[in-house]
């Protein structure tokens, strides 16, 4: 003879009645939904019609709120994202039963692609999170993408610190990453040198942007790139350097070697638009910001952020060369 499963009958009423449905209450006892449907009858609780689902949409009257509904079919599916399957629990029949009535009310199914989408993991691009990863991409950010509807994102940098400060803005925009920070060997300028870096899970919003940034897996400048103080800000934490001359006079280099001269002009074009004056420096395809436009410069992007002073500070030093500007505050 069969025991009989010992299981808290007040409780299993007390979640249907609130609207869970009998498979989602059978997973949280570890029992079959047909153990729970027939607890609950043994305990006098009245059963749904198994055409109604537990909660109705808003609304739609409870009475219409069924699979057998070809507009709350509709809203579940493709308005809230569920599976097949995942209705089906819903309602406590089978997948089967889903798909034919999806059939009978012509609800179309997703493709592959927007089921994957479905699954896949989203980011609010808000204006500034998109100026933001944009004043990245200008340096040392990259964005690579294995799948048709996602991408993700990547960053090094000399600073541990700097990388650690990174990821905690990656956090408030609500991005997750993948593992833990790495730390690796490299070589800059034909001399060995240590950088960290870390990668962000891949995203379903982060892929235009990688379309726009990229053709052929290669990096360029997107023609309608527009220049702004957040932009201009990271780009410059990235990729600029400041010199300091003994005369007093300072001027701006921004490495942007890894672009096309084409790419290169029109870079000091668009800084043009913002009043700043700017060369290409043919022998190593980076531009110049002239010693007039160097403070300009600095005042338009505005302090250094005090999160990265340590790490970045010597950038808006007009009185310290930066192993000056090293030697009193890196380590301070």
């Amino acid at each position: 003879m069969t025991k009989k499963i010992d299981l808290d009958c007040d409780a299993i009423a007390a979640l249907y009645t609130s609207g869970k449905s009998a498979n989602e209450i059978g997973d949280i006892f570890d029992v079959s939904n047909v153990t729970i449907l027939k607890r609950l009858k043994a305990h006098g609780v009245n059963i749904r019609d198994r055409f109604n689902c537990k909660m109705p949409p808003h609304g739609l009257d409870y009475a219409n709120a069924t699979y057998r509904n070809a507009k709350w079919l509709q809203y579940q599916y493709h308005e809230l994202g569920l599976t097949q399957d995942e209705i089906a629990k819903l309602c406590d029949t089978n997948f089967g039963v889903i798909a034919s009535w999806m059939r009978r009310l012509d609800v179309r199914r997703r493709t592959i692609t927007e089921s994957a989408a479905t699954r896949a993991n989203h980011v609010e691009m808000t204006n500034y999170f998109e100026n933001f990863l944009s004043g990245l991409l200008m340096g040392d950010g990259y964005m690579d993408s294995r799948s048709n509807i996602t991408a993700f994102y990547s960053h090094a940098d000399k600073h541990k610190h700097y990388i650690k400060c990174l990821r905690k803005e990656f956090d408030l925009f609500g991005v997750e990453r993948t593992g833990k920070i790495r730390e690796r060997d490299t070589i800059v300028f034909g001399c060995p040198s240590r950088a960290y870096d870390f990668y962000t899970k891949s995203y379903v919003e982060f892929l235009p942007l990688y379309k726009k940034w990229y053709v052929n897996r290669k990096k360029i400048v997107p023609q309608d790139l527009f220049l702004n103080r957040t932009v201009c800000l990271n780009w410059y934490i990235g990729d600029g350097c400041l010199s300091n001359h003994p005369s007093g006079n300072s001027s701006i280099s921004l490495f942007t070697n890894s672009f096309s001269k084409k790419d290169v002009l029109l870079l000091i074009n668009k800084l043009a638009e913002i009043e700043i004056l700017a060369t290409r420096q043919s022998s190593r395809n980076t531009i110049r910001i002239s010693t007039r436009s160097t403070p300009k410069f600095l005042d338009y992007i505005g302090p250094c952020p005090e999160e990265i002073w340590q790490c970045y500070g010597y950038k808006w030093d007009l009185t310290r060369s930066k192993a000056q500007w090293e030697a009193e505050f890196a380590h301070a």
